[in-house]
């Protein structure tokens, strides 16, 4: 019949959840019994079935709960089919009558009662001198110390000697000993223990995680942020210093867009981000609107150039009628260049009012021109069809006419 772990730790939670005021216990003699009793759950894991009934024998004298109890009885039972010493045989024995006293109704009288059924005939069957407990000699306690982490994959070394897997149970003699703890992708830690004479000196060390380490490889400049928080801008002067999970990272920057990878990191591990930004159609649009504007202003200085020509021309012809009577070819010219003057005037401004309004729609665009970052899911790590994109369209279309010039602007971003 064996006590599997996640079992072990119900039967802690149980045997500790009488109010300590009913026995007397404090919140320290309460923790050791917890620290005790978690030693013994390992040893029987390991099959050192002797240390745990020292550890449950320990963790019973602080707690006498029925569930220790029980615990100790089962470890009992295993020692004795180990060991084949029968003075197990009968604690076990004993125990197990002590639980079912204890324990009216309820609990695991069910594994008691069968238990007993299993060793009772095997204790009767032994030699007169095998079963008298006044002729076995008392069983000597032996000095040990356990080394115990909750960390998976966790080492120990004793003394500077060889590491050895968590737990790690030795017999020791009384007195100090120094204990060193690791782990991959934690930080050491070091104990001094204390082992006393013919008992189990428990100690249990929780390893702390070393942080995981993550690049982004990105030169431009840009605001990085994980799980929602700002950390840090691009590029970095060193690696982001993060605690192991699940994480979002984001990348923005203005007139980009909103870069975003969710990433799995390993304690005490590396993580490298390959970042590319990719411009916002609303930053292409921009630059288009910009440009247009400059050609604007170009096409109005131009028609400018062509408005003061004919002024000049139409000058010239005021001038010879100034100093003397002209033909009526002339006066023809004359009203032709004022007609083009004022044609060519008009279109100039209304290239300049143009370049201006693009210029200030431009200005618009470029200054709120900031990423959004989408509220759903980050995209997986996994490949997937890449959604088809719109096209960033814009467009200017110049236009002239009898009595007037302009542009049409249109476009979809």
């Amino acid at each position: 019949m064996r006590i599997p772990s996640a079992l072990l730790a119900f039967t802690l939670a149980t045997a500790l959840v009488a109010p300590a005021a009913a026995v007397g216990d404090d919140a320290a003699q309460i923790e050791q019994a917890k620290m005790l009793f978690n030693a013994g759950a390992q040893a029987y894991e390991a099959g050192r079935f002797a240390t745990a009934v020292q550890a449950f024998q320990q963790a019973y004298a602080i707690a006498p709960r029925p569930a220790i109890l029980f615990s100790m009885a089962q470890a009992e039972r295993k020692s004795y089919y180990v060991d084949k010493r029968p003075q197990d045989l009968r604690s076990a024995i004993a125990h197990y009558h002590a639980y079912l006293d204890q324990v009216p109704t309820g609990g695991r009288r069910g594994d008691a009662a069968d238990a007993l059924a299993e060793l009772e005939p095997i204790a009767t069957r032994l030699s007169p001198s095998e079963g008298s407990a006044g002729q076995a000699p008392p069983v000597e306690q032996k000095t040990r110390l356990m080394v115990t982490s909750q960390t998976s994959g966790a080492k120990a070394a004793l003394d500077g000697g060889a590491p050895e897997d968590v737990p790690l149970i030795e017999e020791v003699s009384p007195g100090k000993h120094h204990v060193r703890v690791w782990a991959d992708g934690y930080f050491d830690e070091e104990r001094d223990a204390l082992a006393a004479q013919g008992s189990l000196a428990a100690i249990d060390v929780p390893l702390r995680e070393k942080p995981a380490m993550l690049t982004v490889a990105l030169d431009t400049k840009a605001s990085i942020a994980v799980d929602g928080r700002p950390m840090a801008t691009t590029p970095l002067a060193q690696p982001l210093e993060l605690p192991s999970g699940t994480h979002v990272v984001t990348i923005t920057k203005n007139g980009y867009k909103a870069f975003t990878r969710e990433v799995t990191l390993a304690h005490g591990g590396s993580t490298r981000i390959e970042a590319k930004l990719e411009q916002s159609g609303q930053r292409t649009a921009t630059w288009v609107l910009l440009g247009t504007a400059g050609a604007a202003a170009i096409a109005g200085s131009v028609f400018t150039g062509l408005a003061l020509i004919e002024q000049s021309n139409a000058q010239s012809v005021l001038d010879a009628k100034n100093r003397g009577p002209i033909m009526a070819s002339d006066l023809a010219s004359y009203d032709s260049n004022v007609s083009a003057r004022d044609r060519w005037r008009t279109v100039a401004i209304a290239s300049f009012g143009g370049a201006t309004g693009l210029l200030l729609l431009g200005g618009v665009l470029y200054f709120f021109d900031q990423p959004h970052v989408e509220a759903g899911p980050p995209p997986s790590e996994s490949p997937r069809p890449a959604p088809k994109k719109e096209p960033t369209e814009i467009g200017v279309l110049p236009w002239i006419g009898p009595t007037g010039a302009g542009a049409a602007l249109g476009g979809r971003f």
